[in-house]
């Protein structure tokens, strides 16, 4: 008996995990793209639920403080997500800490949830970080507005080596300027006259 109890938990972990995948990362020019709300919130609440998706079965509730793209109507709104997942990376929220969230609703379901899972909510943990991060959107957000795609690259140049410099925002520029990142694996220096 003690057998078949064992062989059935290492057949549901062993299941688990090869169920499981990595996402690409997302840096926060991917994540300003593809969000459809961006928030800088206090987590005062969070609970298990049982009537969501195979992908969340908490909510947390976020006290929005500060919004930097989409409108909301409430102050108050329920972000679902699985804190027990462990491939990727699931979005982290805890009680009593502050996040910068990058949401998605689902709109048949009336809740949102984080974009980009573990890369989407970001725990802020002073007010110079927080400030960092809400000038690297305002810019992004600007930069995507140029209509002119070789202004825009070279913009988004720049853009990467400031939140390179910024010791809050560094793994978001350092990332995408290395080679092997999604942004520079295309680029060919010996083409690129703003440099």
């Amino acid at each position: 008996m003690m057998k078949k109890i064992y062989s059935f938990i290492f057949l549901m972990l062993t299941g688990y995990v090869l169920c499981a995948y990595p996402i690409s990362p997302r840096p926060l020019r991917k994540l300003v793209a593809e969000s459809q709300y961006i928030v800088y919130a206090d987590v005062v609440d969070v609970n298990a639920v049982s009537d969501t998706d195979i992908w969340s079965d908490h909510k947390a509730s976020l006290v929005i403080r500060e919004i930097y793209q989409g409108e909301f109507i409430q102050d108050t709104i329920e972000v679902h997500f699985r804190p027990t997942m462990i491939c990727p990376a699931p979005a982290r929220y805890k009680t009593g800490t502050s996040v910068l969230a990058f949401l998605y609703k689902v709109d048949s379901l009336n809740f949102y949830e984080t974009q980009a899972l573990s890369y989407g909510a970001k725990e802020m943990t002073t007010h110079e970080e927080l400030m960092a991060y809400e000038a690297r959107i305002r810019e992004m957000q600007q930069i995507n507005t140029i209509k002119d795609s070789i202004d825009r690259n070279t913009k988004t140049k720049d853009w990467l080596v400031t939140c390179a410099i910024d010791p809050y925002t560094r793994w978001e520029g350092v990332y995408e300027l290395s080679p092997q990142s999604d942004f520079m694996s295309n680029y060919d220096y010996n083409k690129d006259k703003s440099v």
